[in-house]
């Protein structure tokens, strides 16, 4: 389809909208219906030059330009720029700086009050409050039928692009822009497949004899013409931290945890334990349409049982298990309203008002971003409620947005015809009480509550589901099996702690169907999500590994298999050797001796308590290389091209190696001087003694407490130097850097270093520097001579020393560096920050404190995956400061650690899920 074609199919979200028209006054083709948003401009904004950027992105996205239709299909427009962009300019110089998001955020309520008639073309508006030269607020207006929330990102981003090319920077050209009428004819072509057919049937079954959720209204509707407010308040970061906690320990989403309570307020206004919530999905799913304009929003009806929930976790995993089935078999909804004819019943009825329900979640990098020299924030801490605001098609809308200072802001948009204030401000006290007492006792006894008719077997209703999905990956299509059997996987770990439950049950019923498919495949993806989903029967263990030992397995999967499958032998217990596979921990017996020594020093139920966490590290690595594979292709196996030998042992050395470099280092315990000297370092200004043997400083403790024997702590520890290099290092960055098919070689990582560390004078640091991978190759790059290498665990810094005798090391935190303000030359910290992730921010700050001007600091480390179940999956791995699971960073938290310590990024690389950065104190 192209621009000279006259009219285009409508969407099947556009005839839902226009399903909810009302005339030109209300409903979806009123005035009132539209988006804004508001965007701080940092950087020389010249109101002229923004004007034409404006027309550049009309001209860029065509359904900004397209007619609006009340019909089956819509008119194409035929002219690139029917007239330009409306910008209004307000001079507000002179407002004082701390004022000025405020300022902004008035009149981003003022200008979404306004009426905007749908038949006015563009349908981008604008308005531009300038504070100075350098400094503004551009609000973005659209209308409704033409965008969703999610486009007002892509629409900023576009305006930024061509504002920086208009004031002559150089910026690479935009790809092609996607139409939204090519994912209109995209959509209509696709209707007829099977995936199609199968998401309606469970619709069908998910919803029958439900009835969406409604709420009375203050008064009945009167016919007259809505006037729509927002109500709006806070949750604090304290709140919002402790929601996100509860969402992780119980394997949950945000989005899951304020639902529930949402769900658990519903019932309060319904007096119903049969909800069915109206909410939203980004409905981008199809095809390259991430940075298209258009209305692709997807109301989504998410129904939830609560009969017979007896506490806040029993809610929540009612509603996990609501979203997951939802979201996994995603339609528009007049498809899902096809197979649910009454659904929307209630919502007819002139005194109840429907409400919905969202979190906004929209691409951080379309939230933030610097493109040629204007620096572009959105204005989300909206906290100004409005008498008058935007208007919608009908109903109530709950969004919640999770700012990045850690709050959350709750706004509720409500007909003032149909409702009070009062009762809006009352509906958000309570949904926060309901979130408090959850996060504060999730297993506590929920209050008394009784529906007319109690159900008290809800707990089986699941079991009907499992037992379908079941079958429906024996008769699948080849193509769909891996996904299914993940997702079957996945319904059983949500059991977790039930091993003889319904859902449980109703899977393992298909174990034969499961191993006969697994016996006769060729795909190499399916047979890794059929092993994750096999990996979950113990009681079927050795049925599992008859069929197992006779596939072309990889010899680390069977052995992850094998623990997988192990019940816990009290008598012998094998504790925390399960990553990257158990078969990777090849002991001596002294090393048994060590392992035999820790375990016996744990009690009974910490040993069942870590045997479990072992189990969710095996299942998370079996699930997480399932998933890659299913949605991406081979797997390649991990390889490391540095091992260094199992005894290496560092060489004599004492003080004089560090002695180099006593300029630099300071006291942990009161920042003196450190004097170096035979086998000691003694503090000139305390008289703190810390003993230095074979190379290796150790600040953690003073000669005379604990340590007092260096040489013996040396000697009692098992090296880990070759287990790490060997086996742990390629695996973890195989798991947390996406890199399954070798996209990121370790040649890769060579090559940065050596390109962008960039010291000037004084000691360069590798901090966390483990084995000493990359140590070496520091070394190389700015002489040994310089280089200091950090880390807190011993066994790394034996095998580092062993293998760079000419690199003196330190055991210290990073957390608290031990050395001079402007000291170093230069840091590295590669593949370590993830480490300690509690401590990075304060390990950053002390990077930037310790560096000199001009010196480099050159990290790697991981971000979050976009792909939620592959987030899931990385999650269970438990590691030394992760016993809550692996907690990897957001790009734009570790570039906020940045900016607050002072440092100003000068290169920024992002492979998978890497985070590669170089920044520079200034």
């Amino acid at each position: 389809m192209t621009e000279s074609d006259t009219s285009q199919t409508l969407s099947l979200q556009q005839e839902f909208i226009n399903a909810l028209d009302k005339g030109d006054e209300m409903g979806s083709f009123g005035p009132a219906y539209v988006l804004a948003s508001a965007w701080r401009l940092r950087g020389p904004v010249d109101p002229a030059v923004l004007a034409g950027a404006l027309d550049d992105v009309v001209a860029r996205h065509e359904i900004l330009r397209t007619p609006v239709s009340r019909g089956t299909s819509v008119a194409l427009p035929a002219d690139p720029a029917p007239a330009p962009v409306q910008l209004a300019v307000h001079d507000l110089s002179g407002t004082p700086l701390d004022e000025r998001d405020l300022r902004g955020e008035e009149l981003l309520n003022a200008v979404e009050a306004g009426r905007y008639p749908a038949t006015e073309l563009p349908h981008l508006r604008a308005a531009l409050a300038v504070f100075a030269p350098d400094d503004a607020v551009l609000v973005l207006l659209v209308h409704h039928l033409v965008a969703d929330g999610w486009s007002m990102g892509v629409l900023m981003h576009d305006v930024a692009h061509f504002y920086a090319a208009r004031s002559g920077h150089d910026v690479p050209a935009l790809p092609p822009a996607r139409q939204y009428h090519e994912f209109a004819a995209a959509q209509r072509a696709g209707l007829g497949d099977k995936s199609v057919a199968k998401a309606v049937a469970y619709w069908g079954e998910q919803l029958a004899g439900a009835e969406i959720s409604v709420i009375p209204a203050d008064r009945p509707f009167a016919g007259k013409t809505a006037v729509y407010a927002a109500q709006r308040f806070l949750l604090d970061a304290e709140l919002t931290t402790a929601t996100s906690k509860l969402a992780k320990s119980l394997r949950a989403s945000p989005f899951m945890v304020f639902l529930s309570a949402y769900n658990l307020l519903l019932r309060e206004l319904t007096g119903s334990d049969d909800i069915v919530a109206a909410s939203f999905s980004a409905g981008r799913g199809l095809g390259d349409f991430h940075h298209a304009v258009g209305p692709f929003l997807n109301f989504v009806p998410l129904r939830t049982k609560l009969a017979g929930s007896r506490t806040f976790a029993d809610v929540l995993d009612r509603t996990r298990t609501s979203c997951l089935g939802a979201y996994s078999h995603e339609l528009p909804f007049p498809l899902i309203a096809g197979a649910a004819p009454d659904l929307m019943g209630p919502a007819m009825a002139p005194e109840r008002d429907l409400p919905a329900f969202e979190l906004l979640q929209f691409p951080a990098d379309k939230s933030s971003e610097t493109v040629g020299g204007l620096a572009v924030t959105e204005l989300r801490r909206r906290l100004l409620s409005q008498d008058v605001s935007s208007g919608i098609p009908d109903g109530i809308v709950w969004a919640l947005d999770v700012l990045p200072t850690g709050e959350t802001v709750a706004s509720l948009k409500f007909d003032t015809n149909l409702f009070d204030a009062d009762t809006i401000r009352s509906w958000g006290h309570t949904f926060e009480r309901i979130l408090r007492a959850a996060v504060t006792d999730p297993d506590a006894a929920l209050p008394e509550w009784s529906p007319a008719v109690a159900e008290t077997t809800e707990t089986l209703a699941a079991n009907p589901a499992a037992a379908a999905l079941a079958a429906a990956l024996i008769e699948a299509e080849d193509a769909r099996k891996g996904e299914l059997a993940i997702l079957l996987g996945l319904a059983v770990e949500a059991e977790e702690g039930q091993p003889a439950g319904p859902v449980t049950a109703a899977v393992r019923a298909h174990l034969d169907g499961y191993l006969s498919i697994w016996r006769e495949t060729t795909d190499e993806a399916l047979s890794l999500a059929l092993l994750y989903l096999v990996a979950h029967f113990p009681q079927d263990r050795s049925r599992v590994l008859d069929t197992a030992t006779t596939l072309p397995l990889d010899p680390e999967d069977l052995s992850r298999l094998g623990r997988a499958l192990a019940e816990l032998d009290p008598d012998d217990p094998d504790i925390g050797r399960v990553f990257p596979h158990p078969a990777a921990w090849e002991l001596d017996e002294a090393a048994r001796r060590f392992d035999r020594a820790r375990i016996s020093a744990l009690g009974a139920e910490k040993i069942a308590e870590l045997w479990q966490e072992d189990t969710e590290t095996v299942l998370g690595h079996l699930g997480v290389k399932a998933r890659w594979a299913v949605r991406n292709g081979p797997v390649l196996p991990a390889s490391s091209d540095s091992v260094p030998d199992r005894d290496l042992q560092p060489a004599a050395a004492g003080a004089e190696l560090l002695a180099q470099h006593a300029a630099a280092f300071r006291c942990p315990g009161c920042g003196g001087s450190l004097r170096l000297e035979g086998n000691l370092a003694t503090c000139e200004a305390c008289s703190n003694a810390y003993p230095v043997e074979k190379g290796i400083l150790d600040l953690t403790a003073r000669v005379g407490e604990t340590g007092d024997d260096f040489l013996l702590k040396l000697a009692q520890v098992p090296s880990m130097g070759h287990y790490y290099e060997a086996h742990a290092r390629p695996n973890f960055v195989r798991l947390c850097g996406s890199n399954w098919a070798g996209q990121v070689l370790p040649s890769d990582e060579d090559d940065y270093i050596a390109t962008h560390v960039r010291p000037v004078d004084g000691p360069v640091l590798d901090l966390a520097a483990g084995a000493g991978r990359w140590t070496e190759v520091l070394a190389k790059t700015v002489g040994p001579e310089r280089v200091i290498a950090l880390d807190l665990l011993l066994p790394m810094l034996v095998t580092l020393r062993g293998r760079l005798p000419e690199v003196p090391a330190v055991l210290a935190s990073a957390a608290t560096l031990p050395f001079g303000d402007a000291s170093l030359g230069a840091v590295l910290c590669w593949n370590a920050l993830q480490a300690f992730p509690a401590q990075a921010p304060a390990a950053i700050a002390e990077v930037a404190r310790c560096l000199r001007p001009g010196g480099t600091f050159t990290v790697l480390t991981f971000r979050n995956s976009d792909d939620p179940v592959y987030r899931y999956f990385a999650r269970r791995h438990r590691f030394p400061a992760h016993n809550d699971g692996l907690t990897l960073f957001d790009r734009d938290e570790l570039v906020g650690w940045l900016t607050d310590a002072g440092l100003e990024i000068e290169d920024e690389t992002t492979p998978g899920t890497f985070l590669i950065i170089n920044a520079v104190r200034p």
